[in-house]
């Protein structure tokens, strides 16, 4: 009984060691892992922001400003325009199209 219980304790030695092992092989995934996401989340922040710019770029207030000289020659058409001219008269249609048939014969 002795022997079995001395076999017992070493087994459970060998167990221990493996299990330590194993926790710092984990520990060190763990490590690896933690710093693979704080990596790809410092990606998806920079590609967020590089979106954000490219869409002010695109979408956003132009840095040109309007110079009130430029407006006023869109004034031009407006001050030659004859207002004394009269209007064209619209004309009325005045004729009905007919209901289509169907080959039947019967309105639909």
């Amino acid at each position: 009984m002795n022997d079995t219980v001395i076999a017992t304790t070493n087994q459970i030695a060998e167990l221990r060691g493996g299990l330590a092992e194993q926790y710092a092989e984990l520990c060190i995934l763990v490590d690896q892992l933690k710093q693979e996401n704080a990596e790809l989340a410092a990606k998806v922040k920079w590609y967020e922001e590089q979106f954000r710019l490219s869409q002010k770029r695109r979408f956003g207030a132009s840095s040109e400003k309007t110079d009130c000289e430029q407006l006023r020659l869109f004034n031009e058409v407006e001050a030659e325009a004859q207002p004394l001219l009269a209007e064209p008269t619209i004309e009325k249609i005045t004729y009905q199209r007919q209901n289509r048939r169907s080959a039947r014969g019967h309105p639909f």
